[in-house]
């Protein structure tokens, strides 16, 4: 961990900050110093090879502890370290999920409380608001994106969710996630519906779901992971979807 120097305390170096993330997050920090190893759920594909590159391998390299990773959506993490924790026989060390699941009453009541970790990074200028919170550390930003086919939409290309839901004047097979933090669909279908954007929240659940019904007949993949979304686009299943922002270069 980093030492204090002549000056006071210097913040930590990129290696130190990595290093200090990964045992913070721990669930079962002392099963951890004595095999050697972090086990991290991510959702696979290239995703998984990003947080190797950019987080696990300087993680090993400064403190010689593996990381292995298990592969699984974003409710299966969910689910099975909740189950976990509630008998006590935890295997994972480490979940990926967005804000607003991570900072959500369920994940709170199995995942650590970081504050009192938090506070050294408190002053901390070169992060983000919330880098370091109680239900969690940022180590990633994206988006999920409204993506089409150019090829299949040569003329006017749909920019919109107004546009997704509008089949008349841009068909085809459409593609929205299923996994179990339905959020970011119903954002979508609340919005392609009128509702400005500063206004979204609290979403109005009853609303999205009746949106939601006037496009699931056009909907080919209810897709689950990354590798889904891309592979679908891939093979023509559908023109038009829903994807997350690291995924649209195909």
């Amino acid at each position: 961990m980093t030492k204090p120097s002549a000056r006071g305390r210097r913040h930590p170096t990129g290696a130190d900050f990595v290093r200090q993330i990964g045992l913070s997050l721990l669930l079962t920090t002392s099963a951890v110093a004595q095999s050697g190893e972090i086990v991290v759920a991510t959702t696979g594909g290239v995703y998984d090879r990003t947080l190797r590159e950019i987080w696990f391998e300087p993680f090993t390299a400064a403190t010689g502890i593996k990381v292995s990773t298990v592969i699984a959506t974003d409710s299966e993490q969910r689910a099975r370290a909740q189950a976990m924790a509630s008998v006590g026989q935890v295997t994972w060390d480490i979940i990926n999920n967005v804000d607003i699941t991570a900072e959500s009453k369920q994940n709170r009541s199995f995942t650590r409380d970081l504050s009192g970790f938090c506070e050294q990074f408190g002053e901390r200028k070169d992060l983000v608001d919330k880098t370091c919170n109680p239900a969690g550390v940022r180590i990633t930003f994206n988006a999920t994106l409204l993506a089409f086919n150019a090829e299949h939409f040569s003329g006017a290309k749909p920019r919109s969710w107004a546009d997704f839901w509008d089949t008349v004047h841009f068909p085809g097979p459409r593609a929205l996630p299923s996994f179990n933090d339905p959020w970011r669909v119903f954002a979508a279908a609340l919005l392609a519906d009128g509702v400005p954007a500063d206004k979204l929240f609290p979403l109005d659940v009853d609303r999205a779901l009746k949106k939601l019904d006037q496009i699931k007949p056009q909907i080919q993949i209810w897709w689950r992971t990354g590798d889904q979304s891309q592979q679908g686009f891939r093979n023509g299943e559908y023109v038009v979807g829903m994807i997350w922002a690291r995924a649209p270069r195909l």
